[in-house]
């Protein structure tokens, strides 16, 4: 894929200041919007939740979730968001690092937009993982960040795994891929610049065993 040329600092002036001050009312990634439409119920586990915007979209359409983050300040205010929206008991929180492994068997495993700060084995090593601990039939939806794009250039010296074009399908060889795109995305870097990046996203079925 030829990499796309963008300007690295766009002003956010037009942009909504809400989605500025309080990310938490993002809505979900398009990705696990789309999750549904295999999956409605089961146990799922949302990998770096941050505020939990996909954690509380699962929990809303019918699943457990478990949200896990480095960040317990974010936790905080996702547990917040969970009893203001009557979710306590469908939604569980754990300062985990990925890194450390994963625990239990799920039915859904999300990461999106968080193993590109892991250096690559690392990022490979969770992805594994992943799948070693889904469920037959069950699912990973992953968003990776590519290195086609601004975010790369802006912020790579925390960006540590950056997929090439079609190199996240290859991880998910002997499984059903269900869904796959790539596609462009914005990242707030701060208050003031946005960059511009292609993220490669996936839903994954794991043969029944």
């Amino acid at each position: 894929m030829k990499d796309l040329q963008w300007n690295p600092f766009r002003s956010l002036a037009n942009r909504e200041k809400k989605v500025i001050e309080s990310p938490e009312w993002r809505p979900p990634h398009d990705i696990v919007r789309d999750t549904l439409k295999y999956l409605r119920s089961g146990k799922a586990l949302d990998i770096g939740a941050q505020r939990g915007n996909n954690a509380l979209f699962l929990a809303q359409n019918g699943f457990k979730v478990l949200a896990t983050d480095t960040d317990g300040g974010e936790l905080a205010t996702l547990r917040e968001r969970a009893g203001e929206a009557g979710l306590n008991l469908r939604v569980g929180t754990s300062v985990e690092d990925v890194a450390q492994g994963i625990t239990n068997q799920y039915d859904l495993i999300v990461a999106t937009r968080v193993l590109n700060y892991l250096p690559r084995e690392q990022a490979l090593a969770v992805i594994n993982d992943m799948k070693s601990h889904t469920k037959g039939g069950g699912l990973n939806v992953v968003a990776a960040v590519t290195k086609y794009g601004e975010f790369g250039e802006y912020a790579g010296k925390h960006s540590k795994f950056l997929v090439e074009h079609d190199e996240l399908k290859r991880y998910y060889e002997g499984w059903e891929i269900l869904e796959y795109r790539e596609q462009e995305e914005r990242f707030e870097m701060n208050i003031e610049h946005v960059a511009l990046n292609v993220v490669a996203s996936i839903i994954a079925r794991k043969p029944k065993q």
